[in-house]
C-alpha cells in the first residue's frame, strides 16, 4: 500500500499559508529517513490503519509514528521538512511485508497542524498558547502494541514518546503535590513561631 504523499505535501502548504508563516516551504517524504545530526527533529504518533499484502488482514493502530526533520536557511529563505511514517507488519504472517498505514484526511490535518506550529515556536518564536491536537480513533483497537512488528520501535521512537508523555504526565501530577506540600509547611512554620512567642513571653 501506498502512502497519500500529495494529500500530505497539500495540507503542509495550504497550513503554511494559512497562519502566514514567513519564507518559503517546502515537505517532502523519504521513506528511508532517519535521524540527523543536524536540523529539528520532531516526531508524532497518530492513528492508522493497516491490511495486510499476503494474509488481507487487516488492522488498526495508534502508535503510527511520524518523524519530520526540520531546516531553515535564513540566507535563502526557505525551509525543508523531510519526514518518513514509518510502517508495521502483521502479526499473523511468519516473515510478514512491512506494510505502510492508511492515514484519514482529518489525521493528516492534524499533524500537519501540530508540525507547523512547532515551526512557528522553534524558528519565529510564535508563543500562541497552542496545544498539540491528539489523533482522532476510528475503529477497534487490538490488544498491545507488537514491538517486534514496528519499525519506529526499532528506531527507538515509540518508546522515545511514551517516556516522553510519562514525563509530562508525572511532571502534573507532582507540581499539585509539591504545592500541597509547601502548603503544610508553610502552617507548621506558622504555629512554631506562634509557640515560641509564647513560651518566651512565660
Amino acid at each position: 500500500m501506498k502512502m497519500n504523499v500529495l494529500k500530505w505535501e497539500e495540507e503542509f502548504s495550504n497550513k503554511i499559508e494559512e497562519l502566514e508563516v514567513p519564507h518559503n516551504w517546502d515537505l517532502h517524504v523519504d521513506m528511508d529517513l532517519v535521524k540527523q545530526k543536524t536540523g529539528l527533529i520532531y516526531t508524532q504518533q497518530t492513528f492508522g490503519s493497516f491490511r495486510c499484502s499476503r494474509c488481507k488482514r487487516s488492522w488498526n493502530s495508534s502508535k503510527v509514528s511520524v518523524l519530520f526533520i526540520i531546516n531553515l536557511n535564513k540566507h535563502l529563505r526557505h525551509g525543508t521538512v523531510k519526514m518518513r511514517i514509518f510502517k508495521q507488519g502483521c502479526e499473523r504472517c511468519s516473515s510478514p511485508e512491512e506494510m505502510t498505514p492508511t492515514v484519514t484526511s482529518d489525521n493528516i490535518e492534524r499533524v500537519v497542524c501540530n508540525l507547523v506550529h512547532k515551526i512557528q515556536r522553534k524558528f519565529y518564536e510564535v508563543n500562541d498558547q497552542y496545544q498539540d491536537q491528539k489523533p482522532k480513533i476510528y475503529g477497534p483497537l487490538e490488544g498491545l502494541h507488537n514491538k517486534e512488528r514496528c519499525e519506529a520501535c526499532r528506531h527507538g521512537l515509540c518508546e522515545q514518546q511514551v517516556l516522553s508523555c510519562t514525563y509530562e504526565q508525572n511532571r502534573e501530577q507532582r507540581e499539585p503535590a509539591a504545592s500541597a506540600a509547601l502548603s503544610v509547611m508553610g502552617v507548621i512554620s506558622g504555629v512554631a513561631s506562634i509557640a515560641l512567642l509564647y513560651f518566651a513571653n512565660k
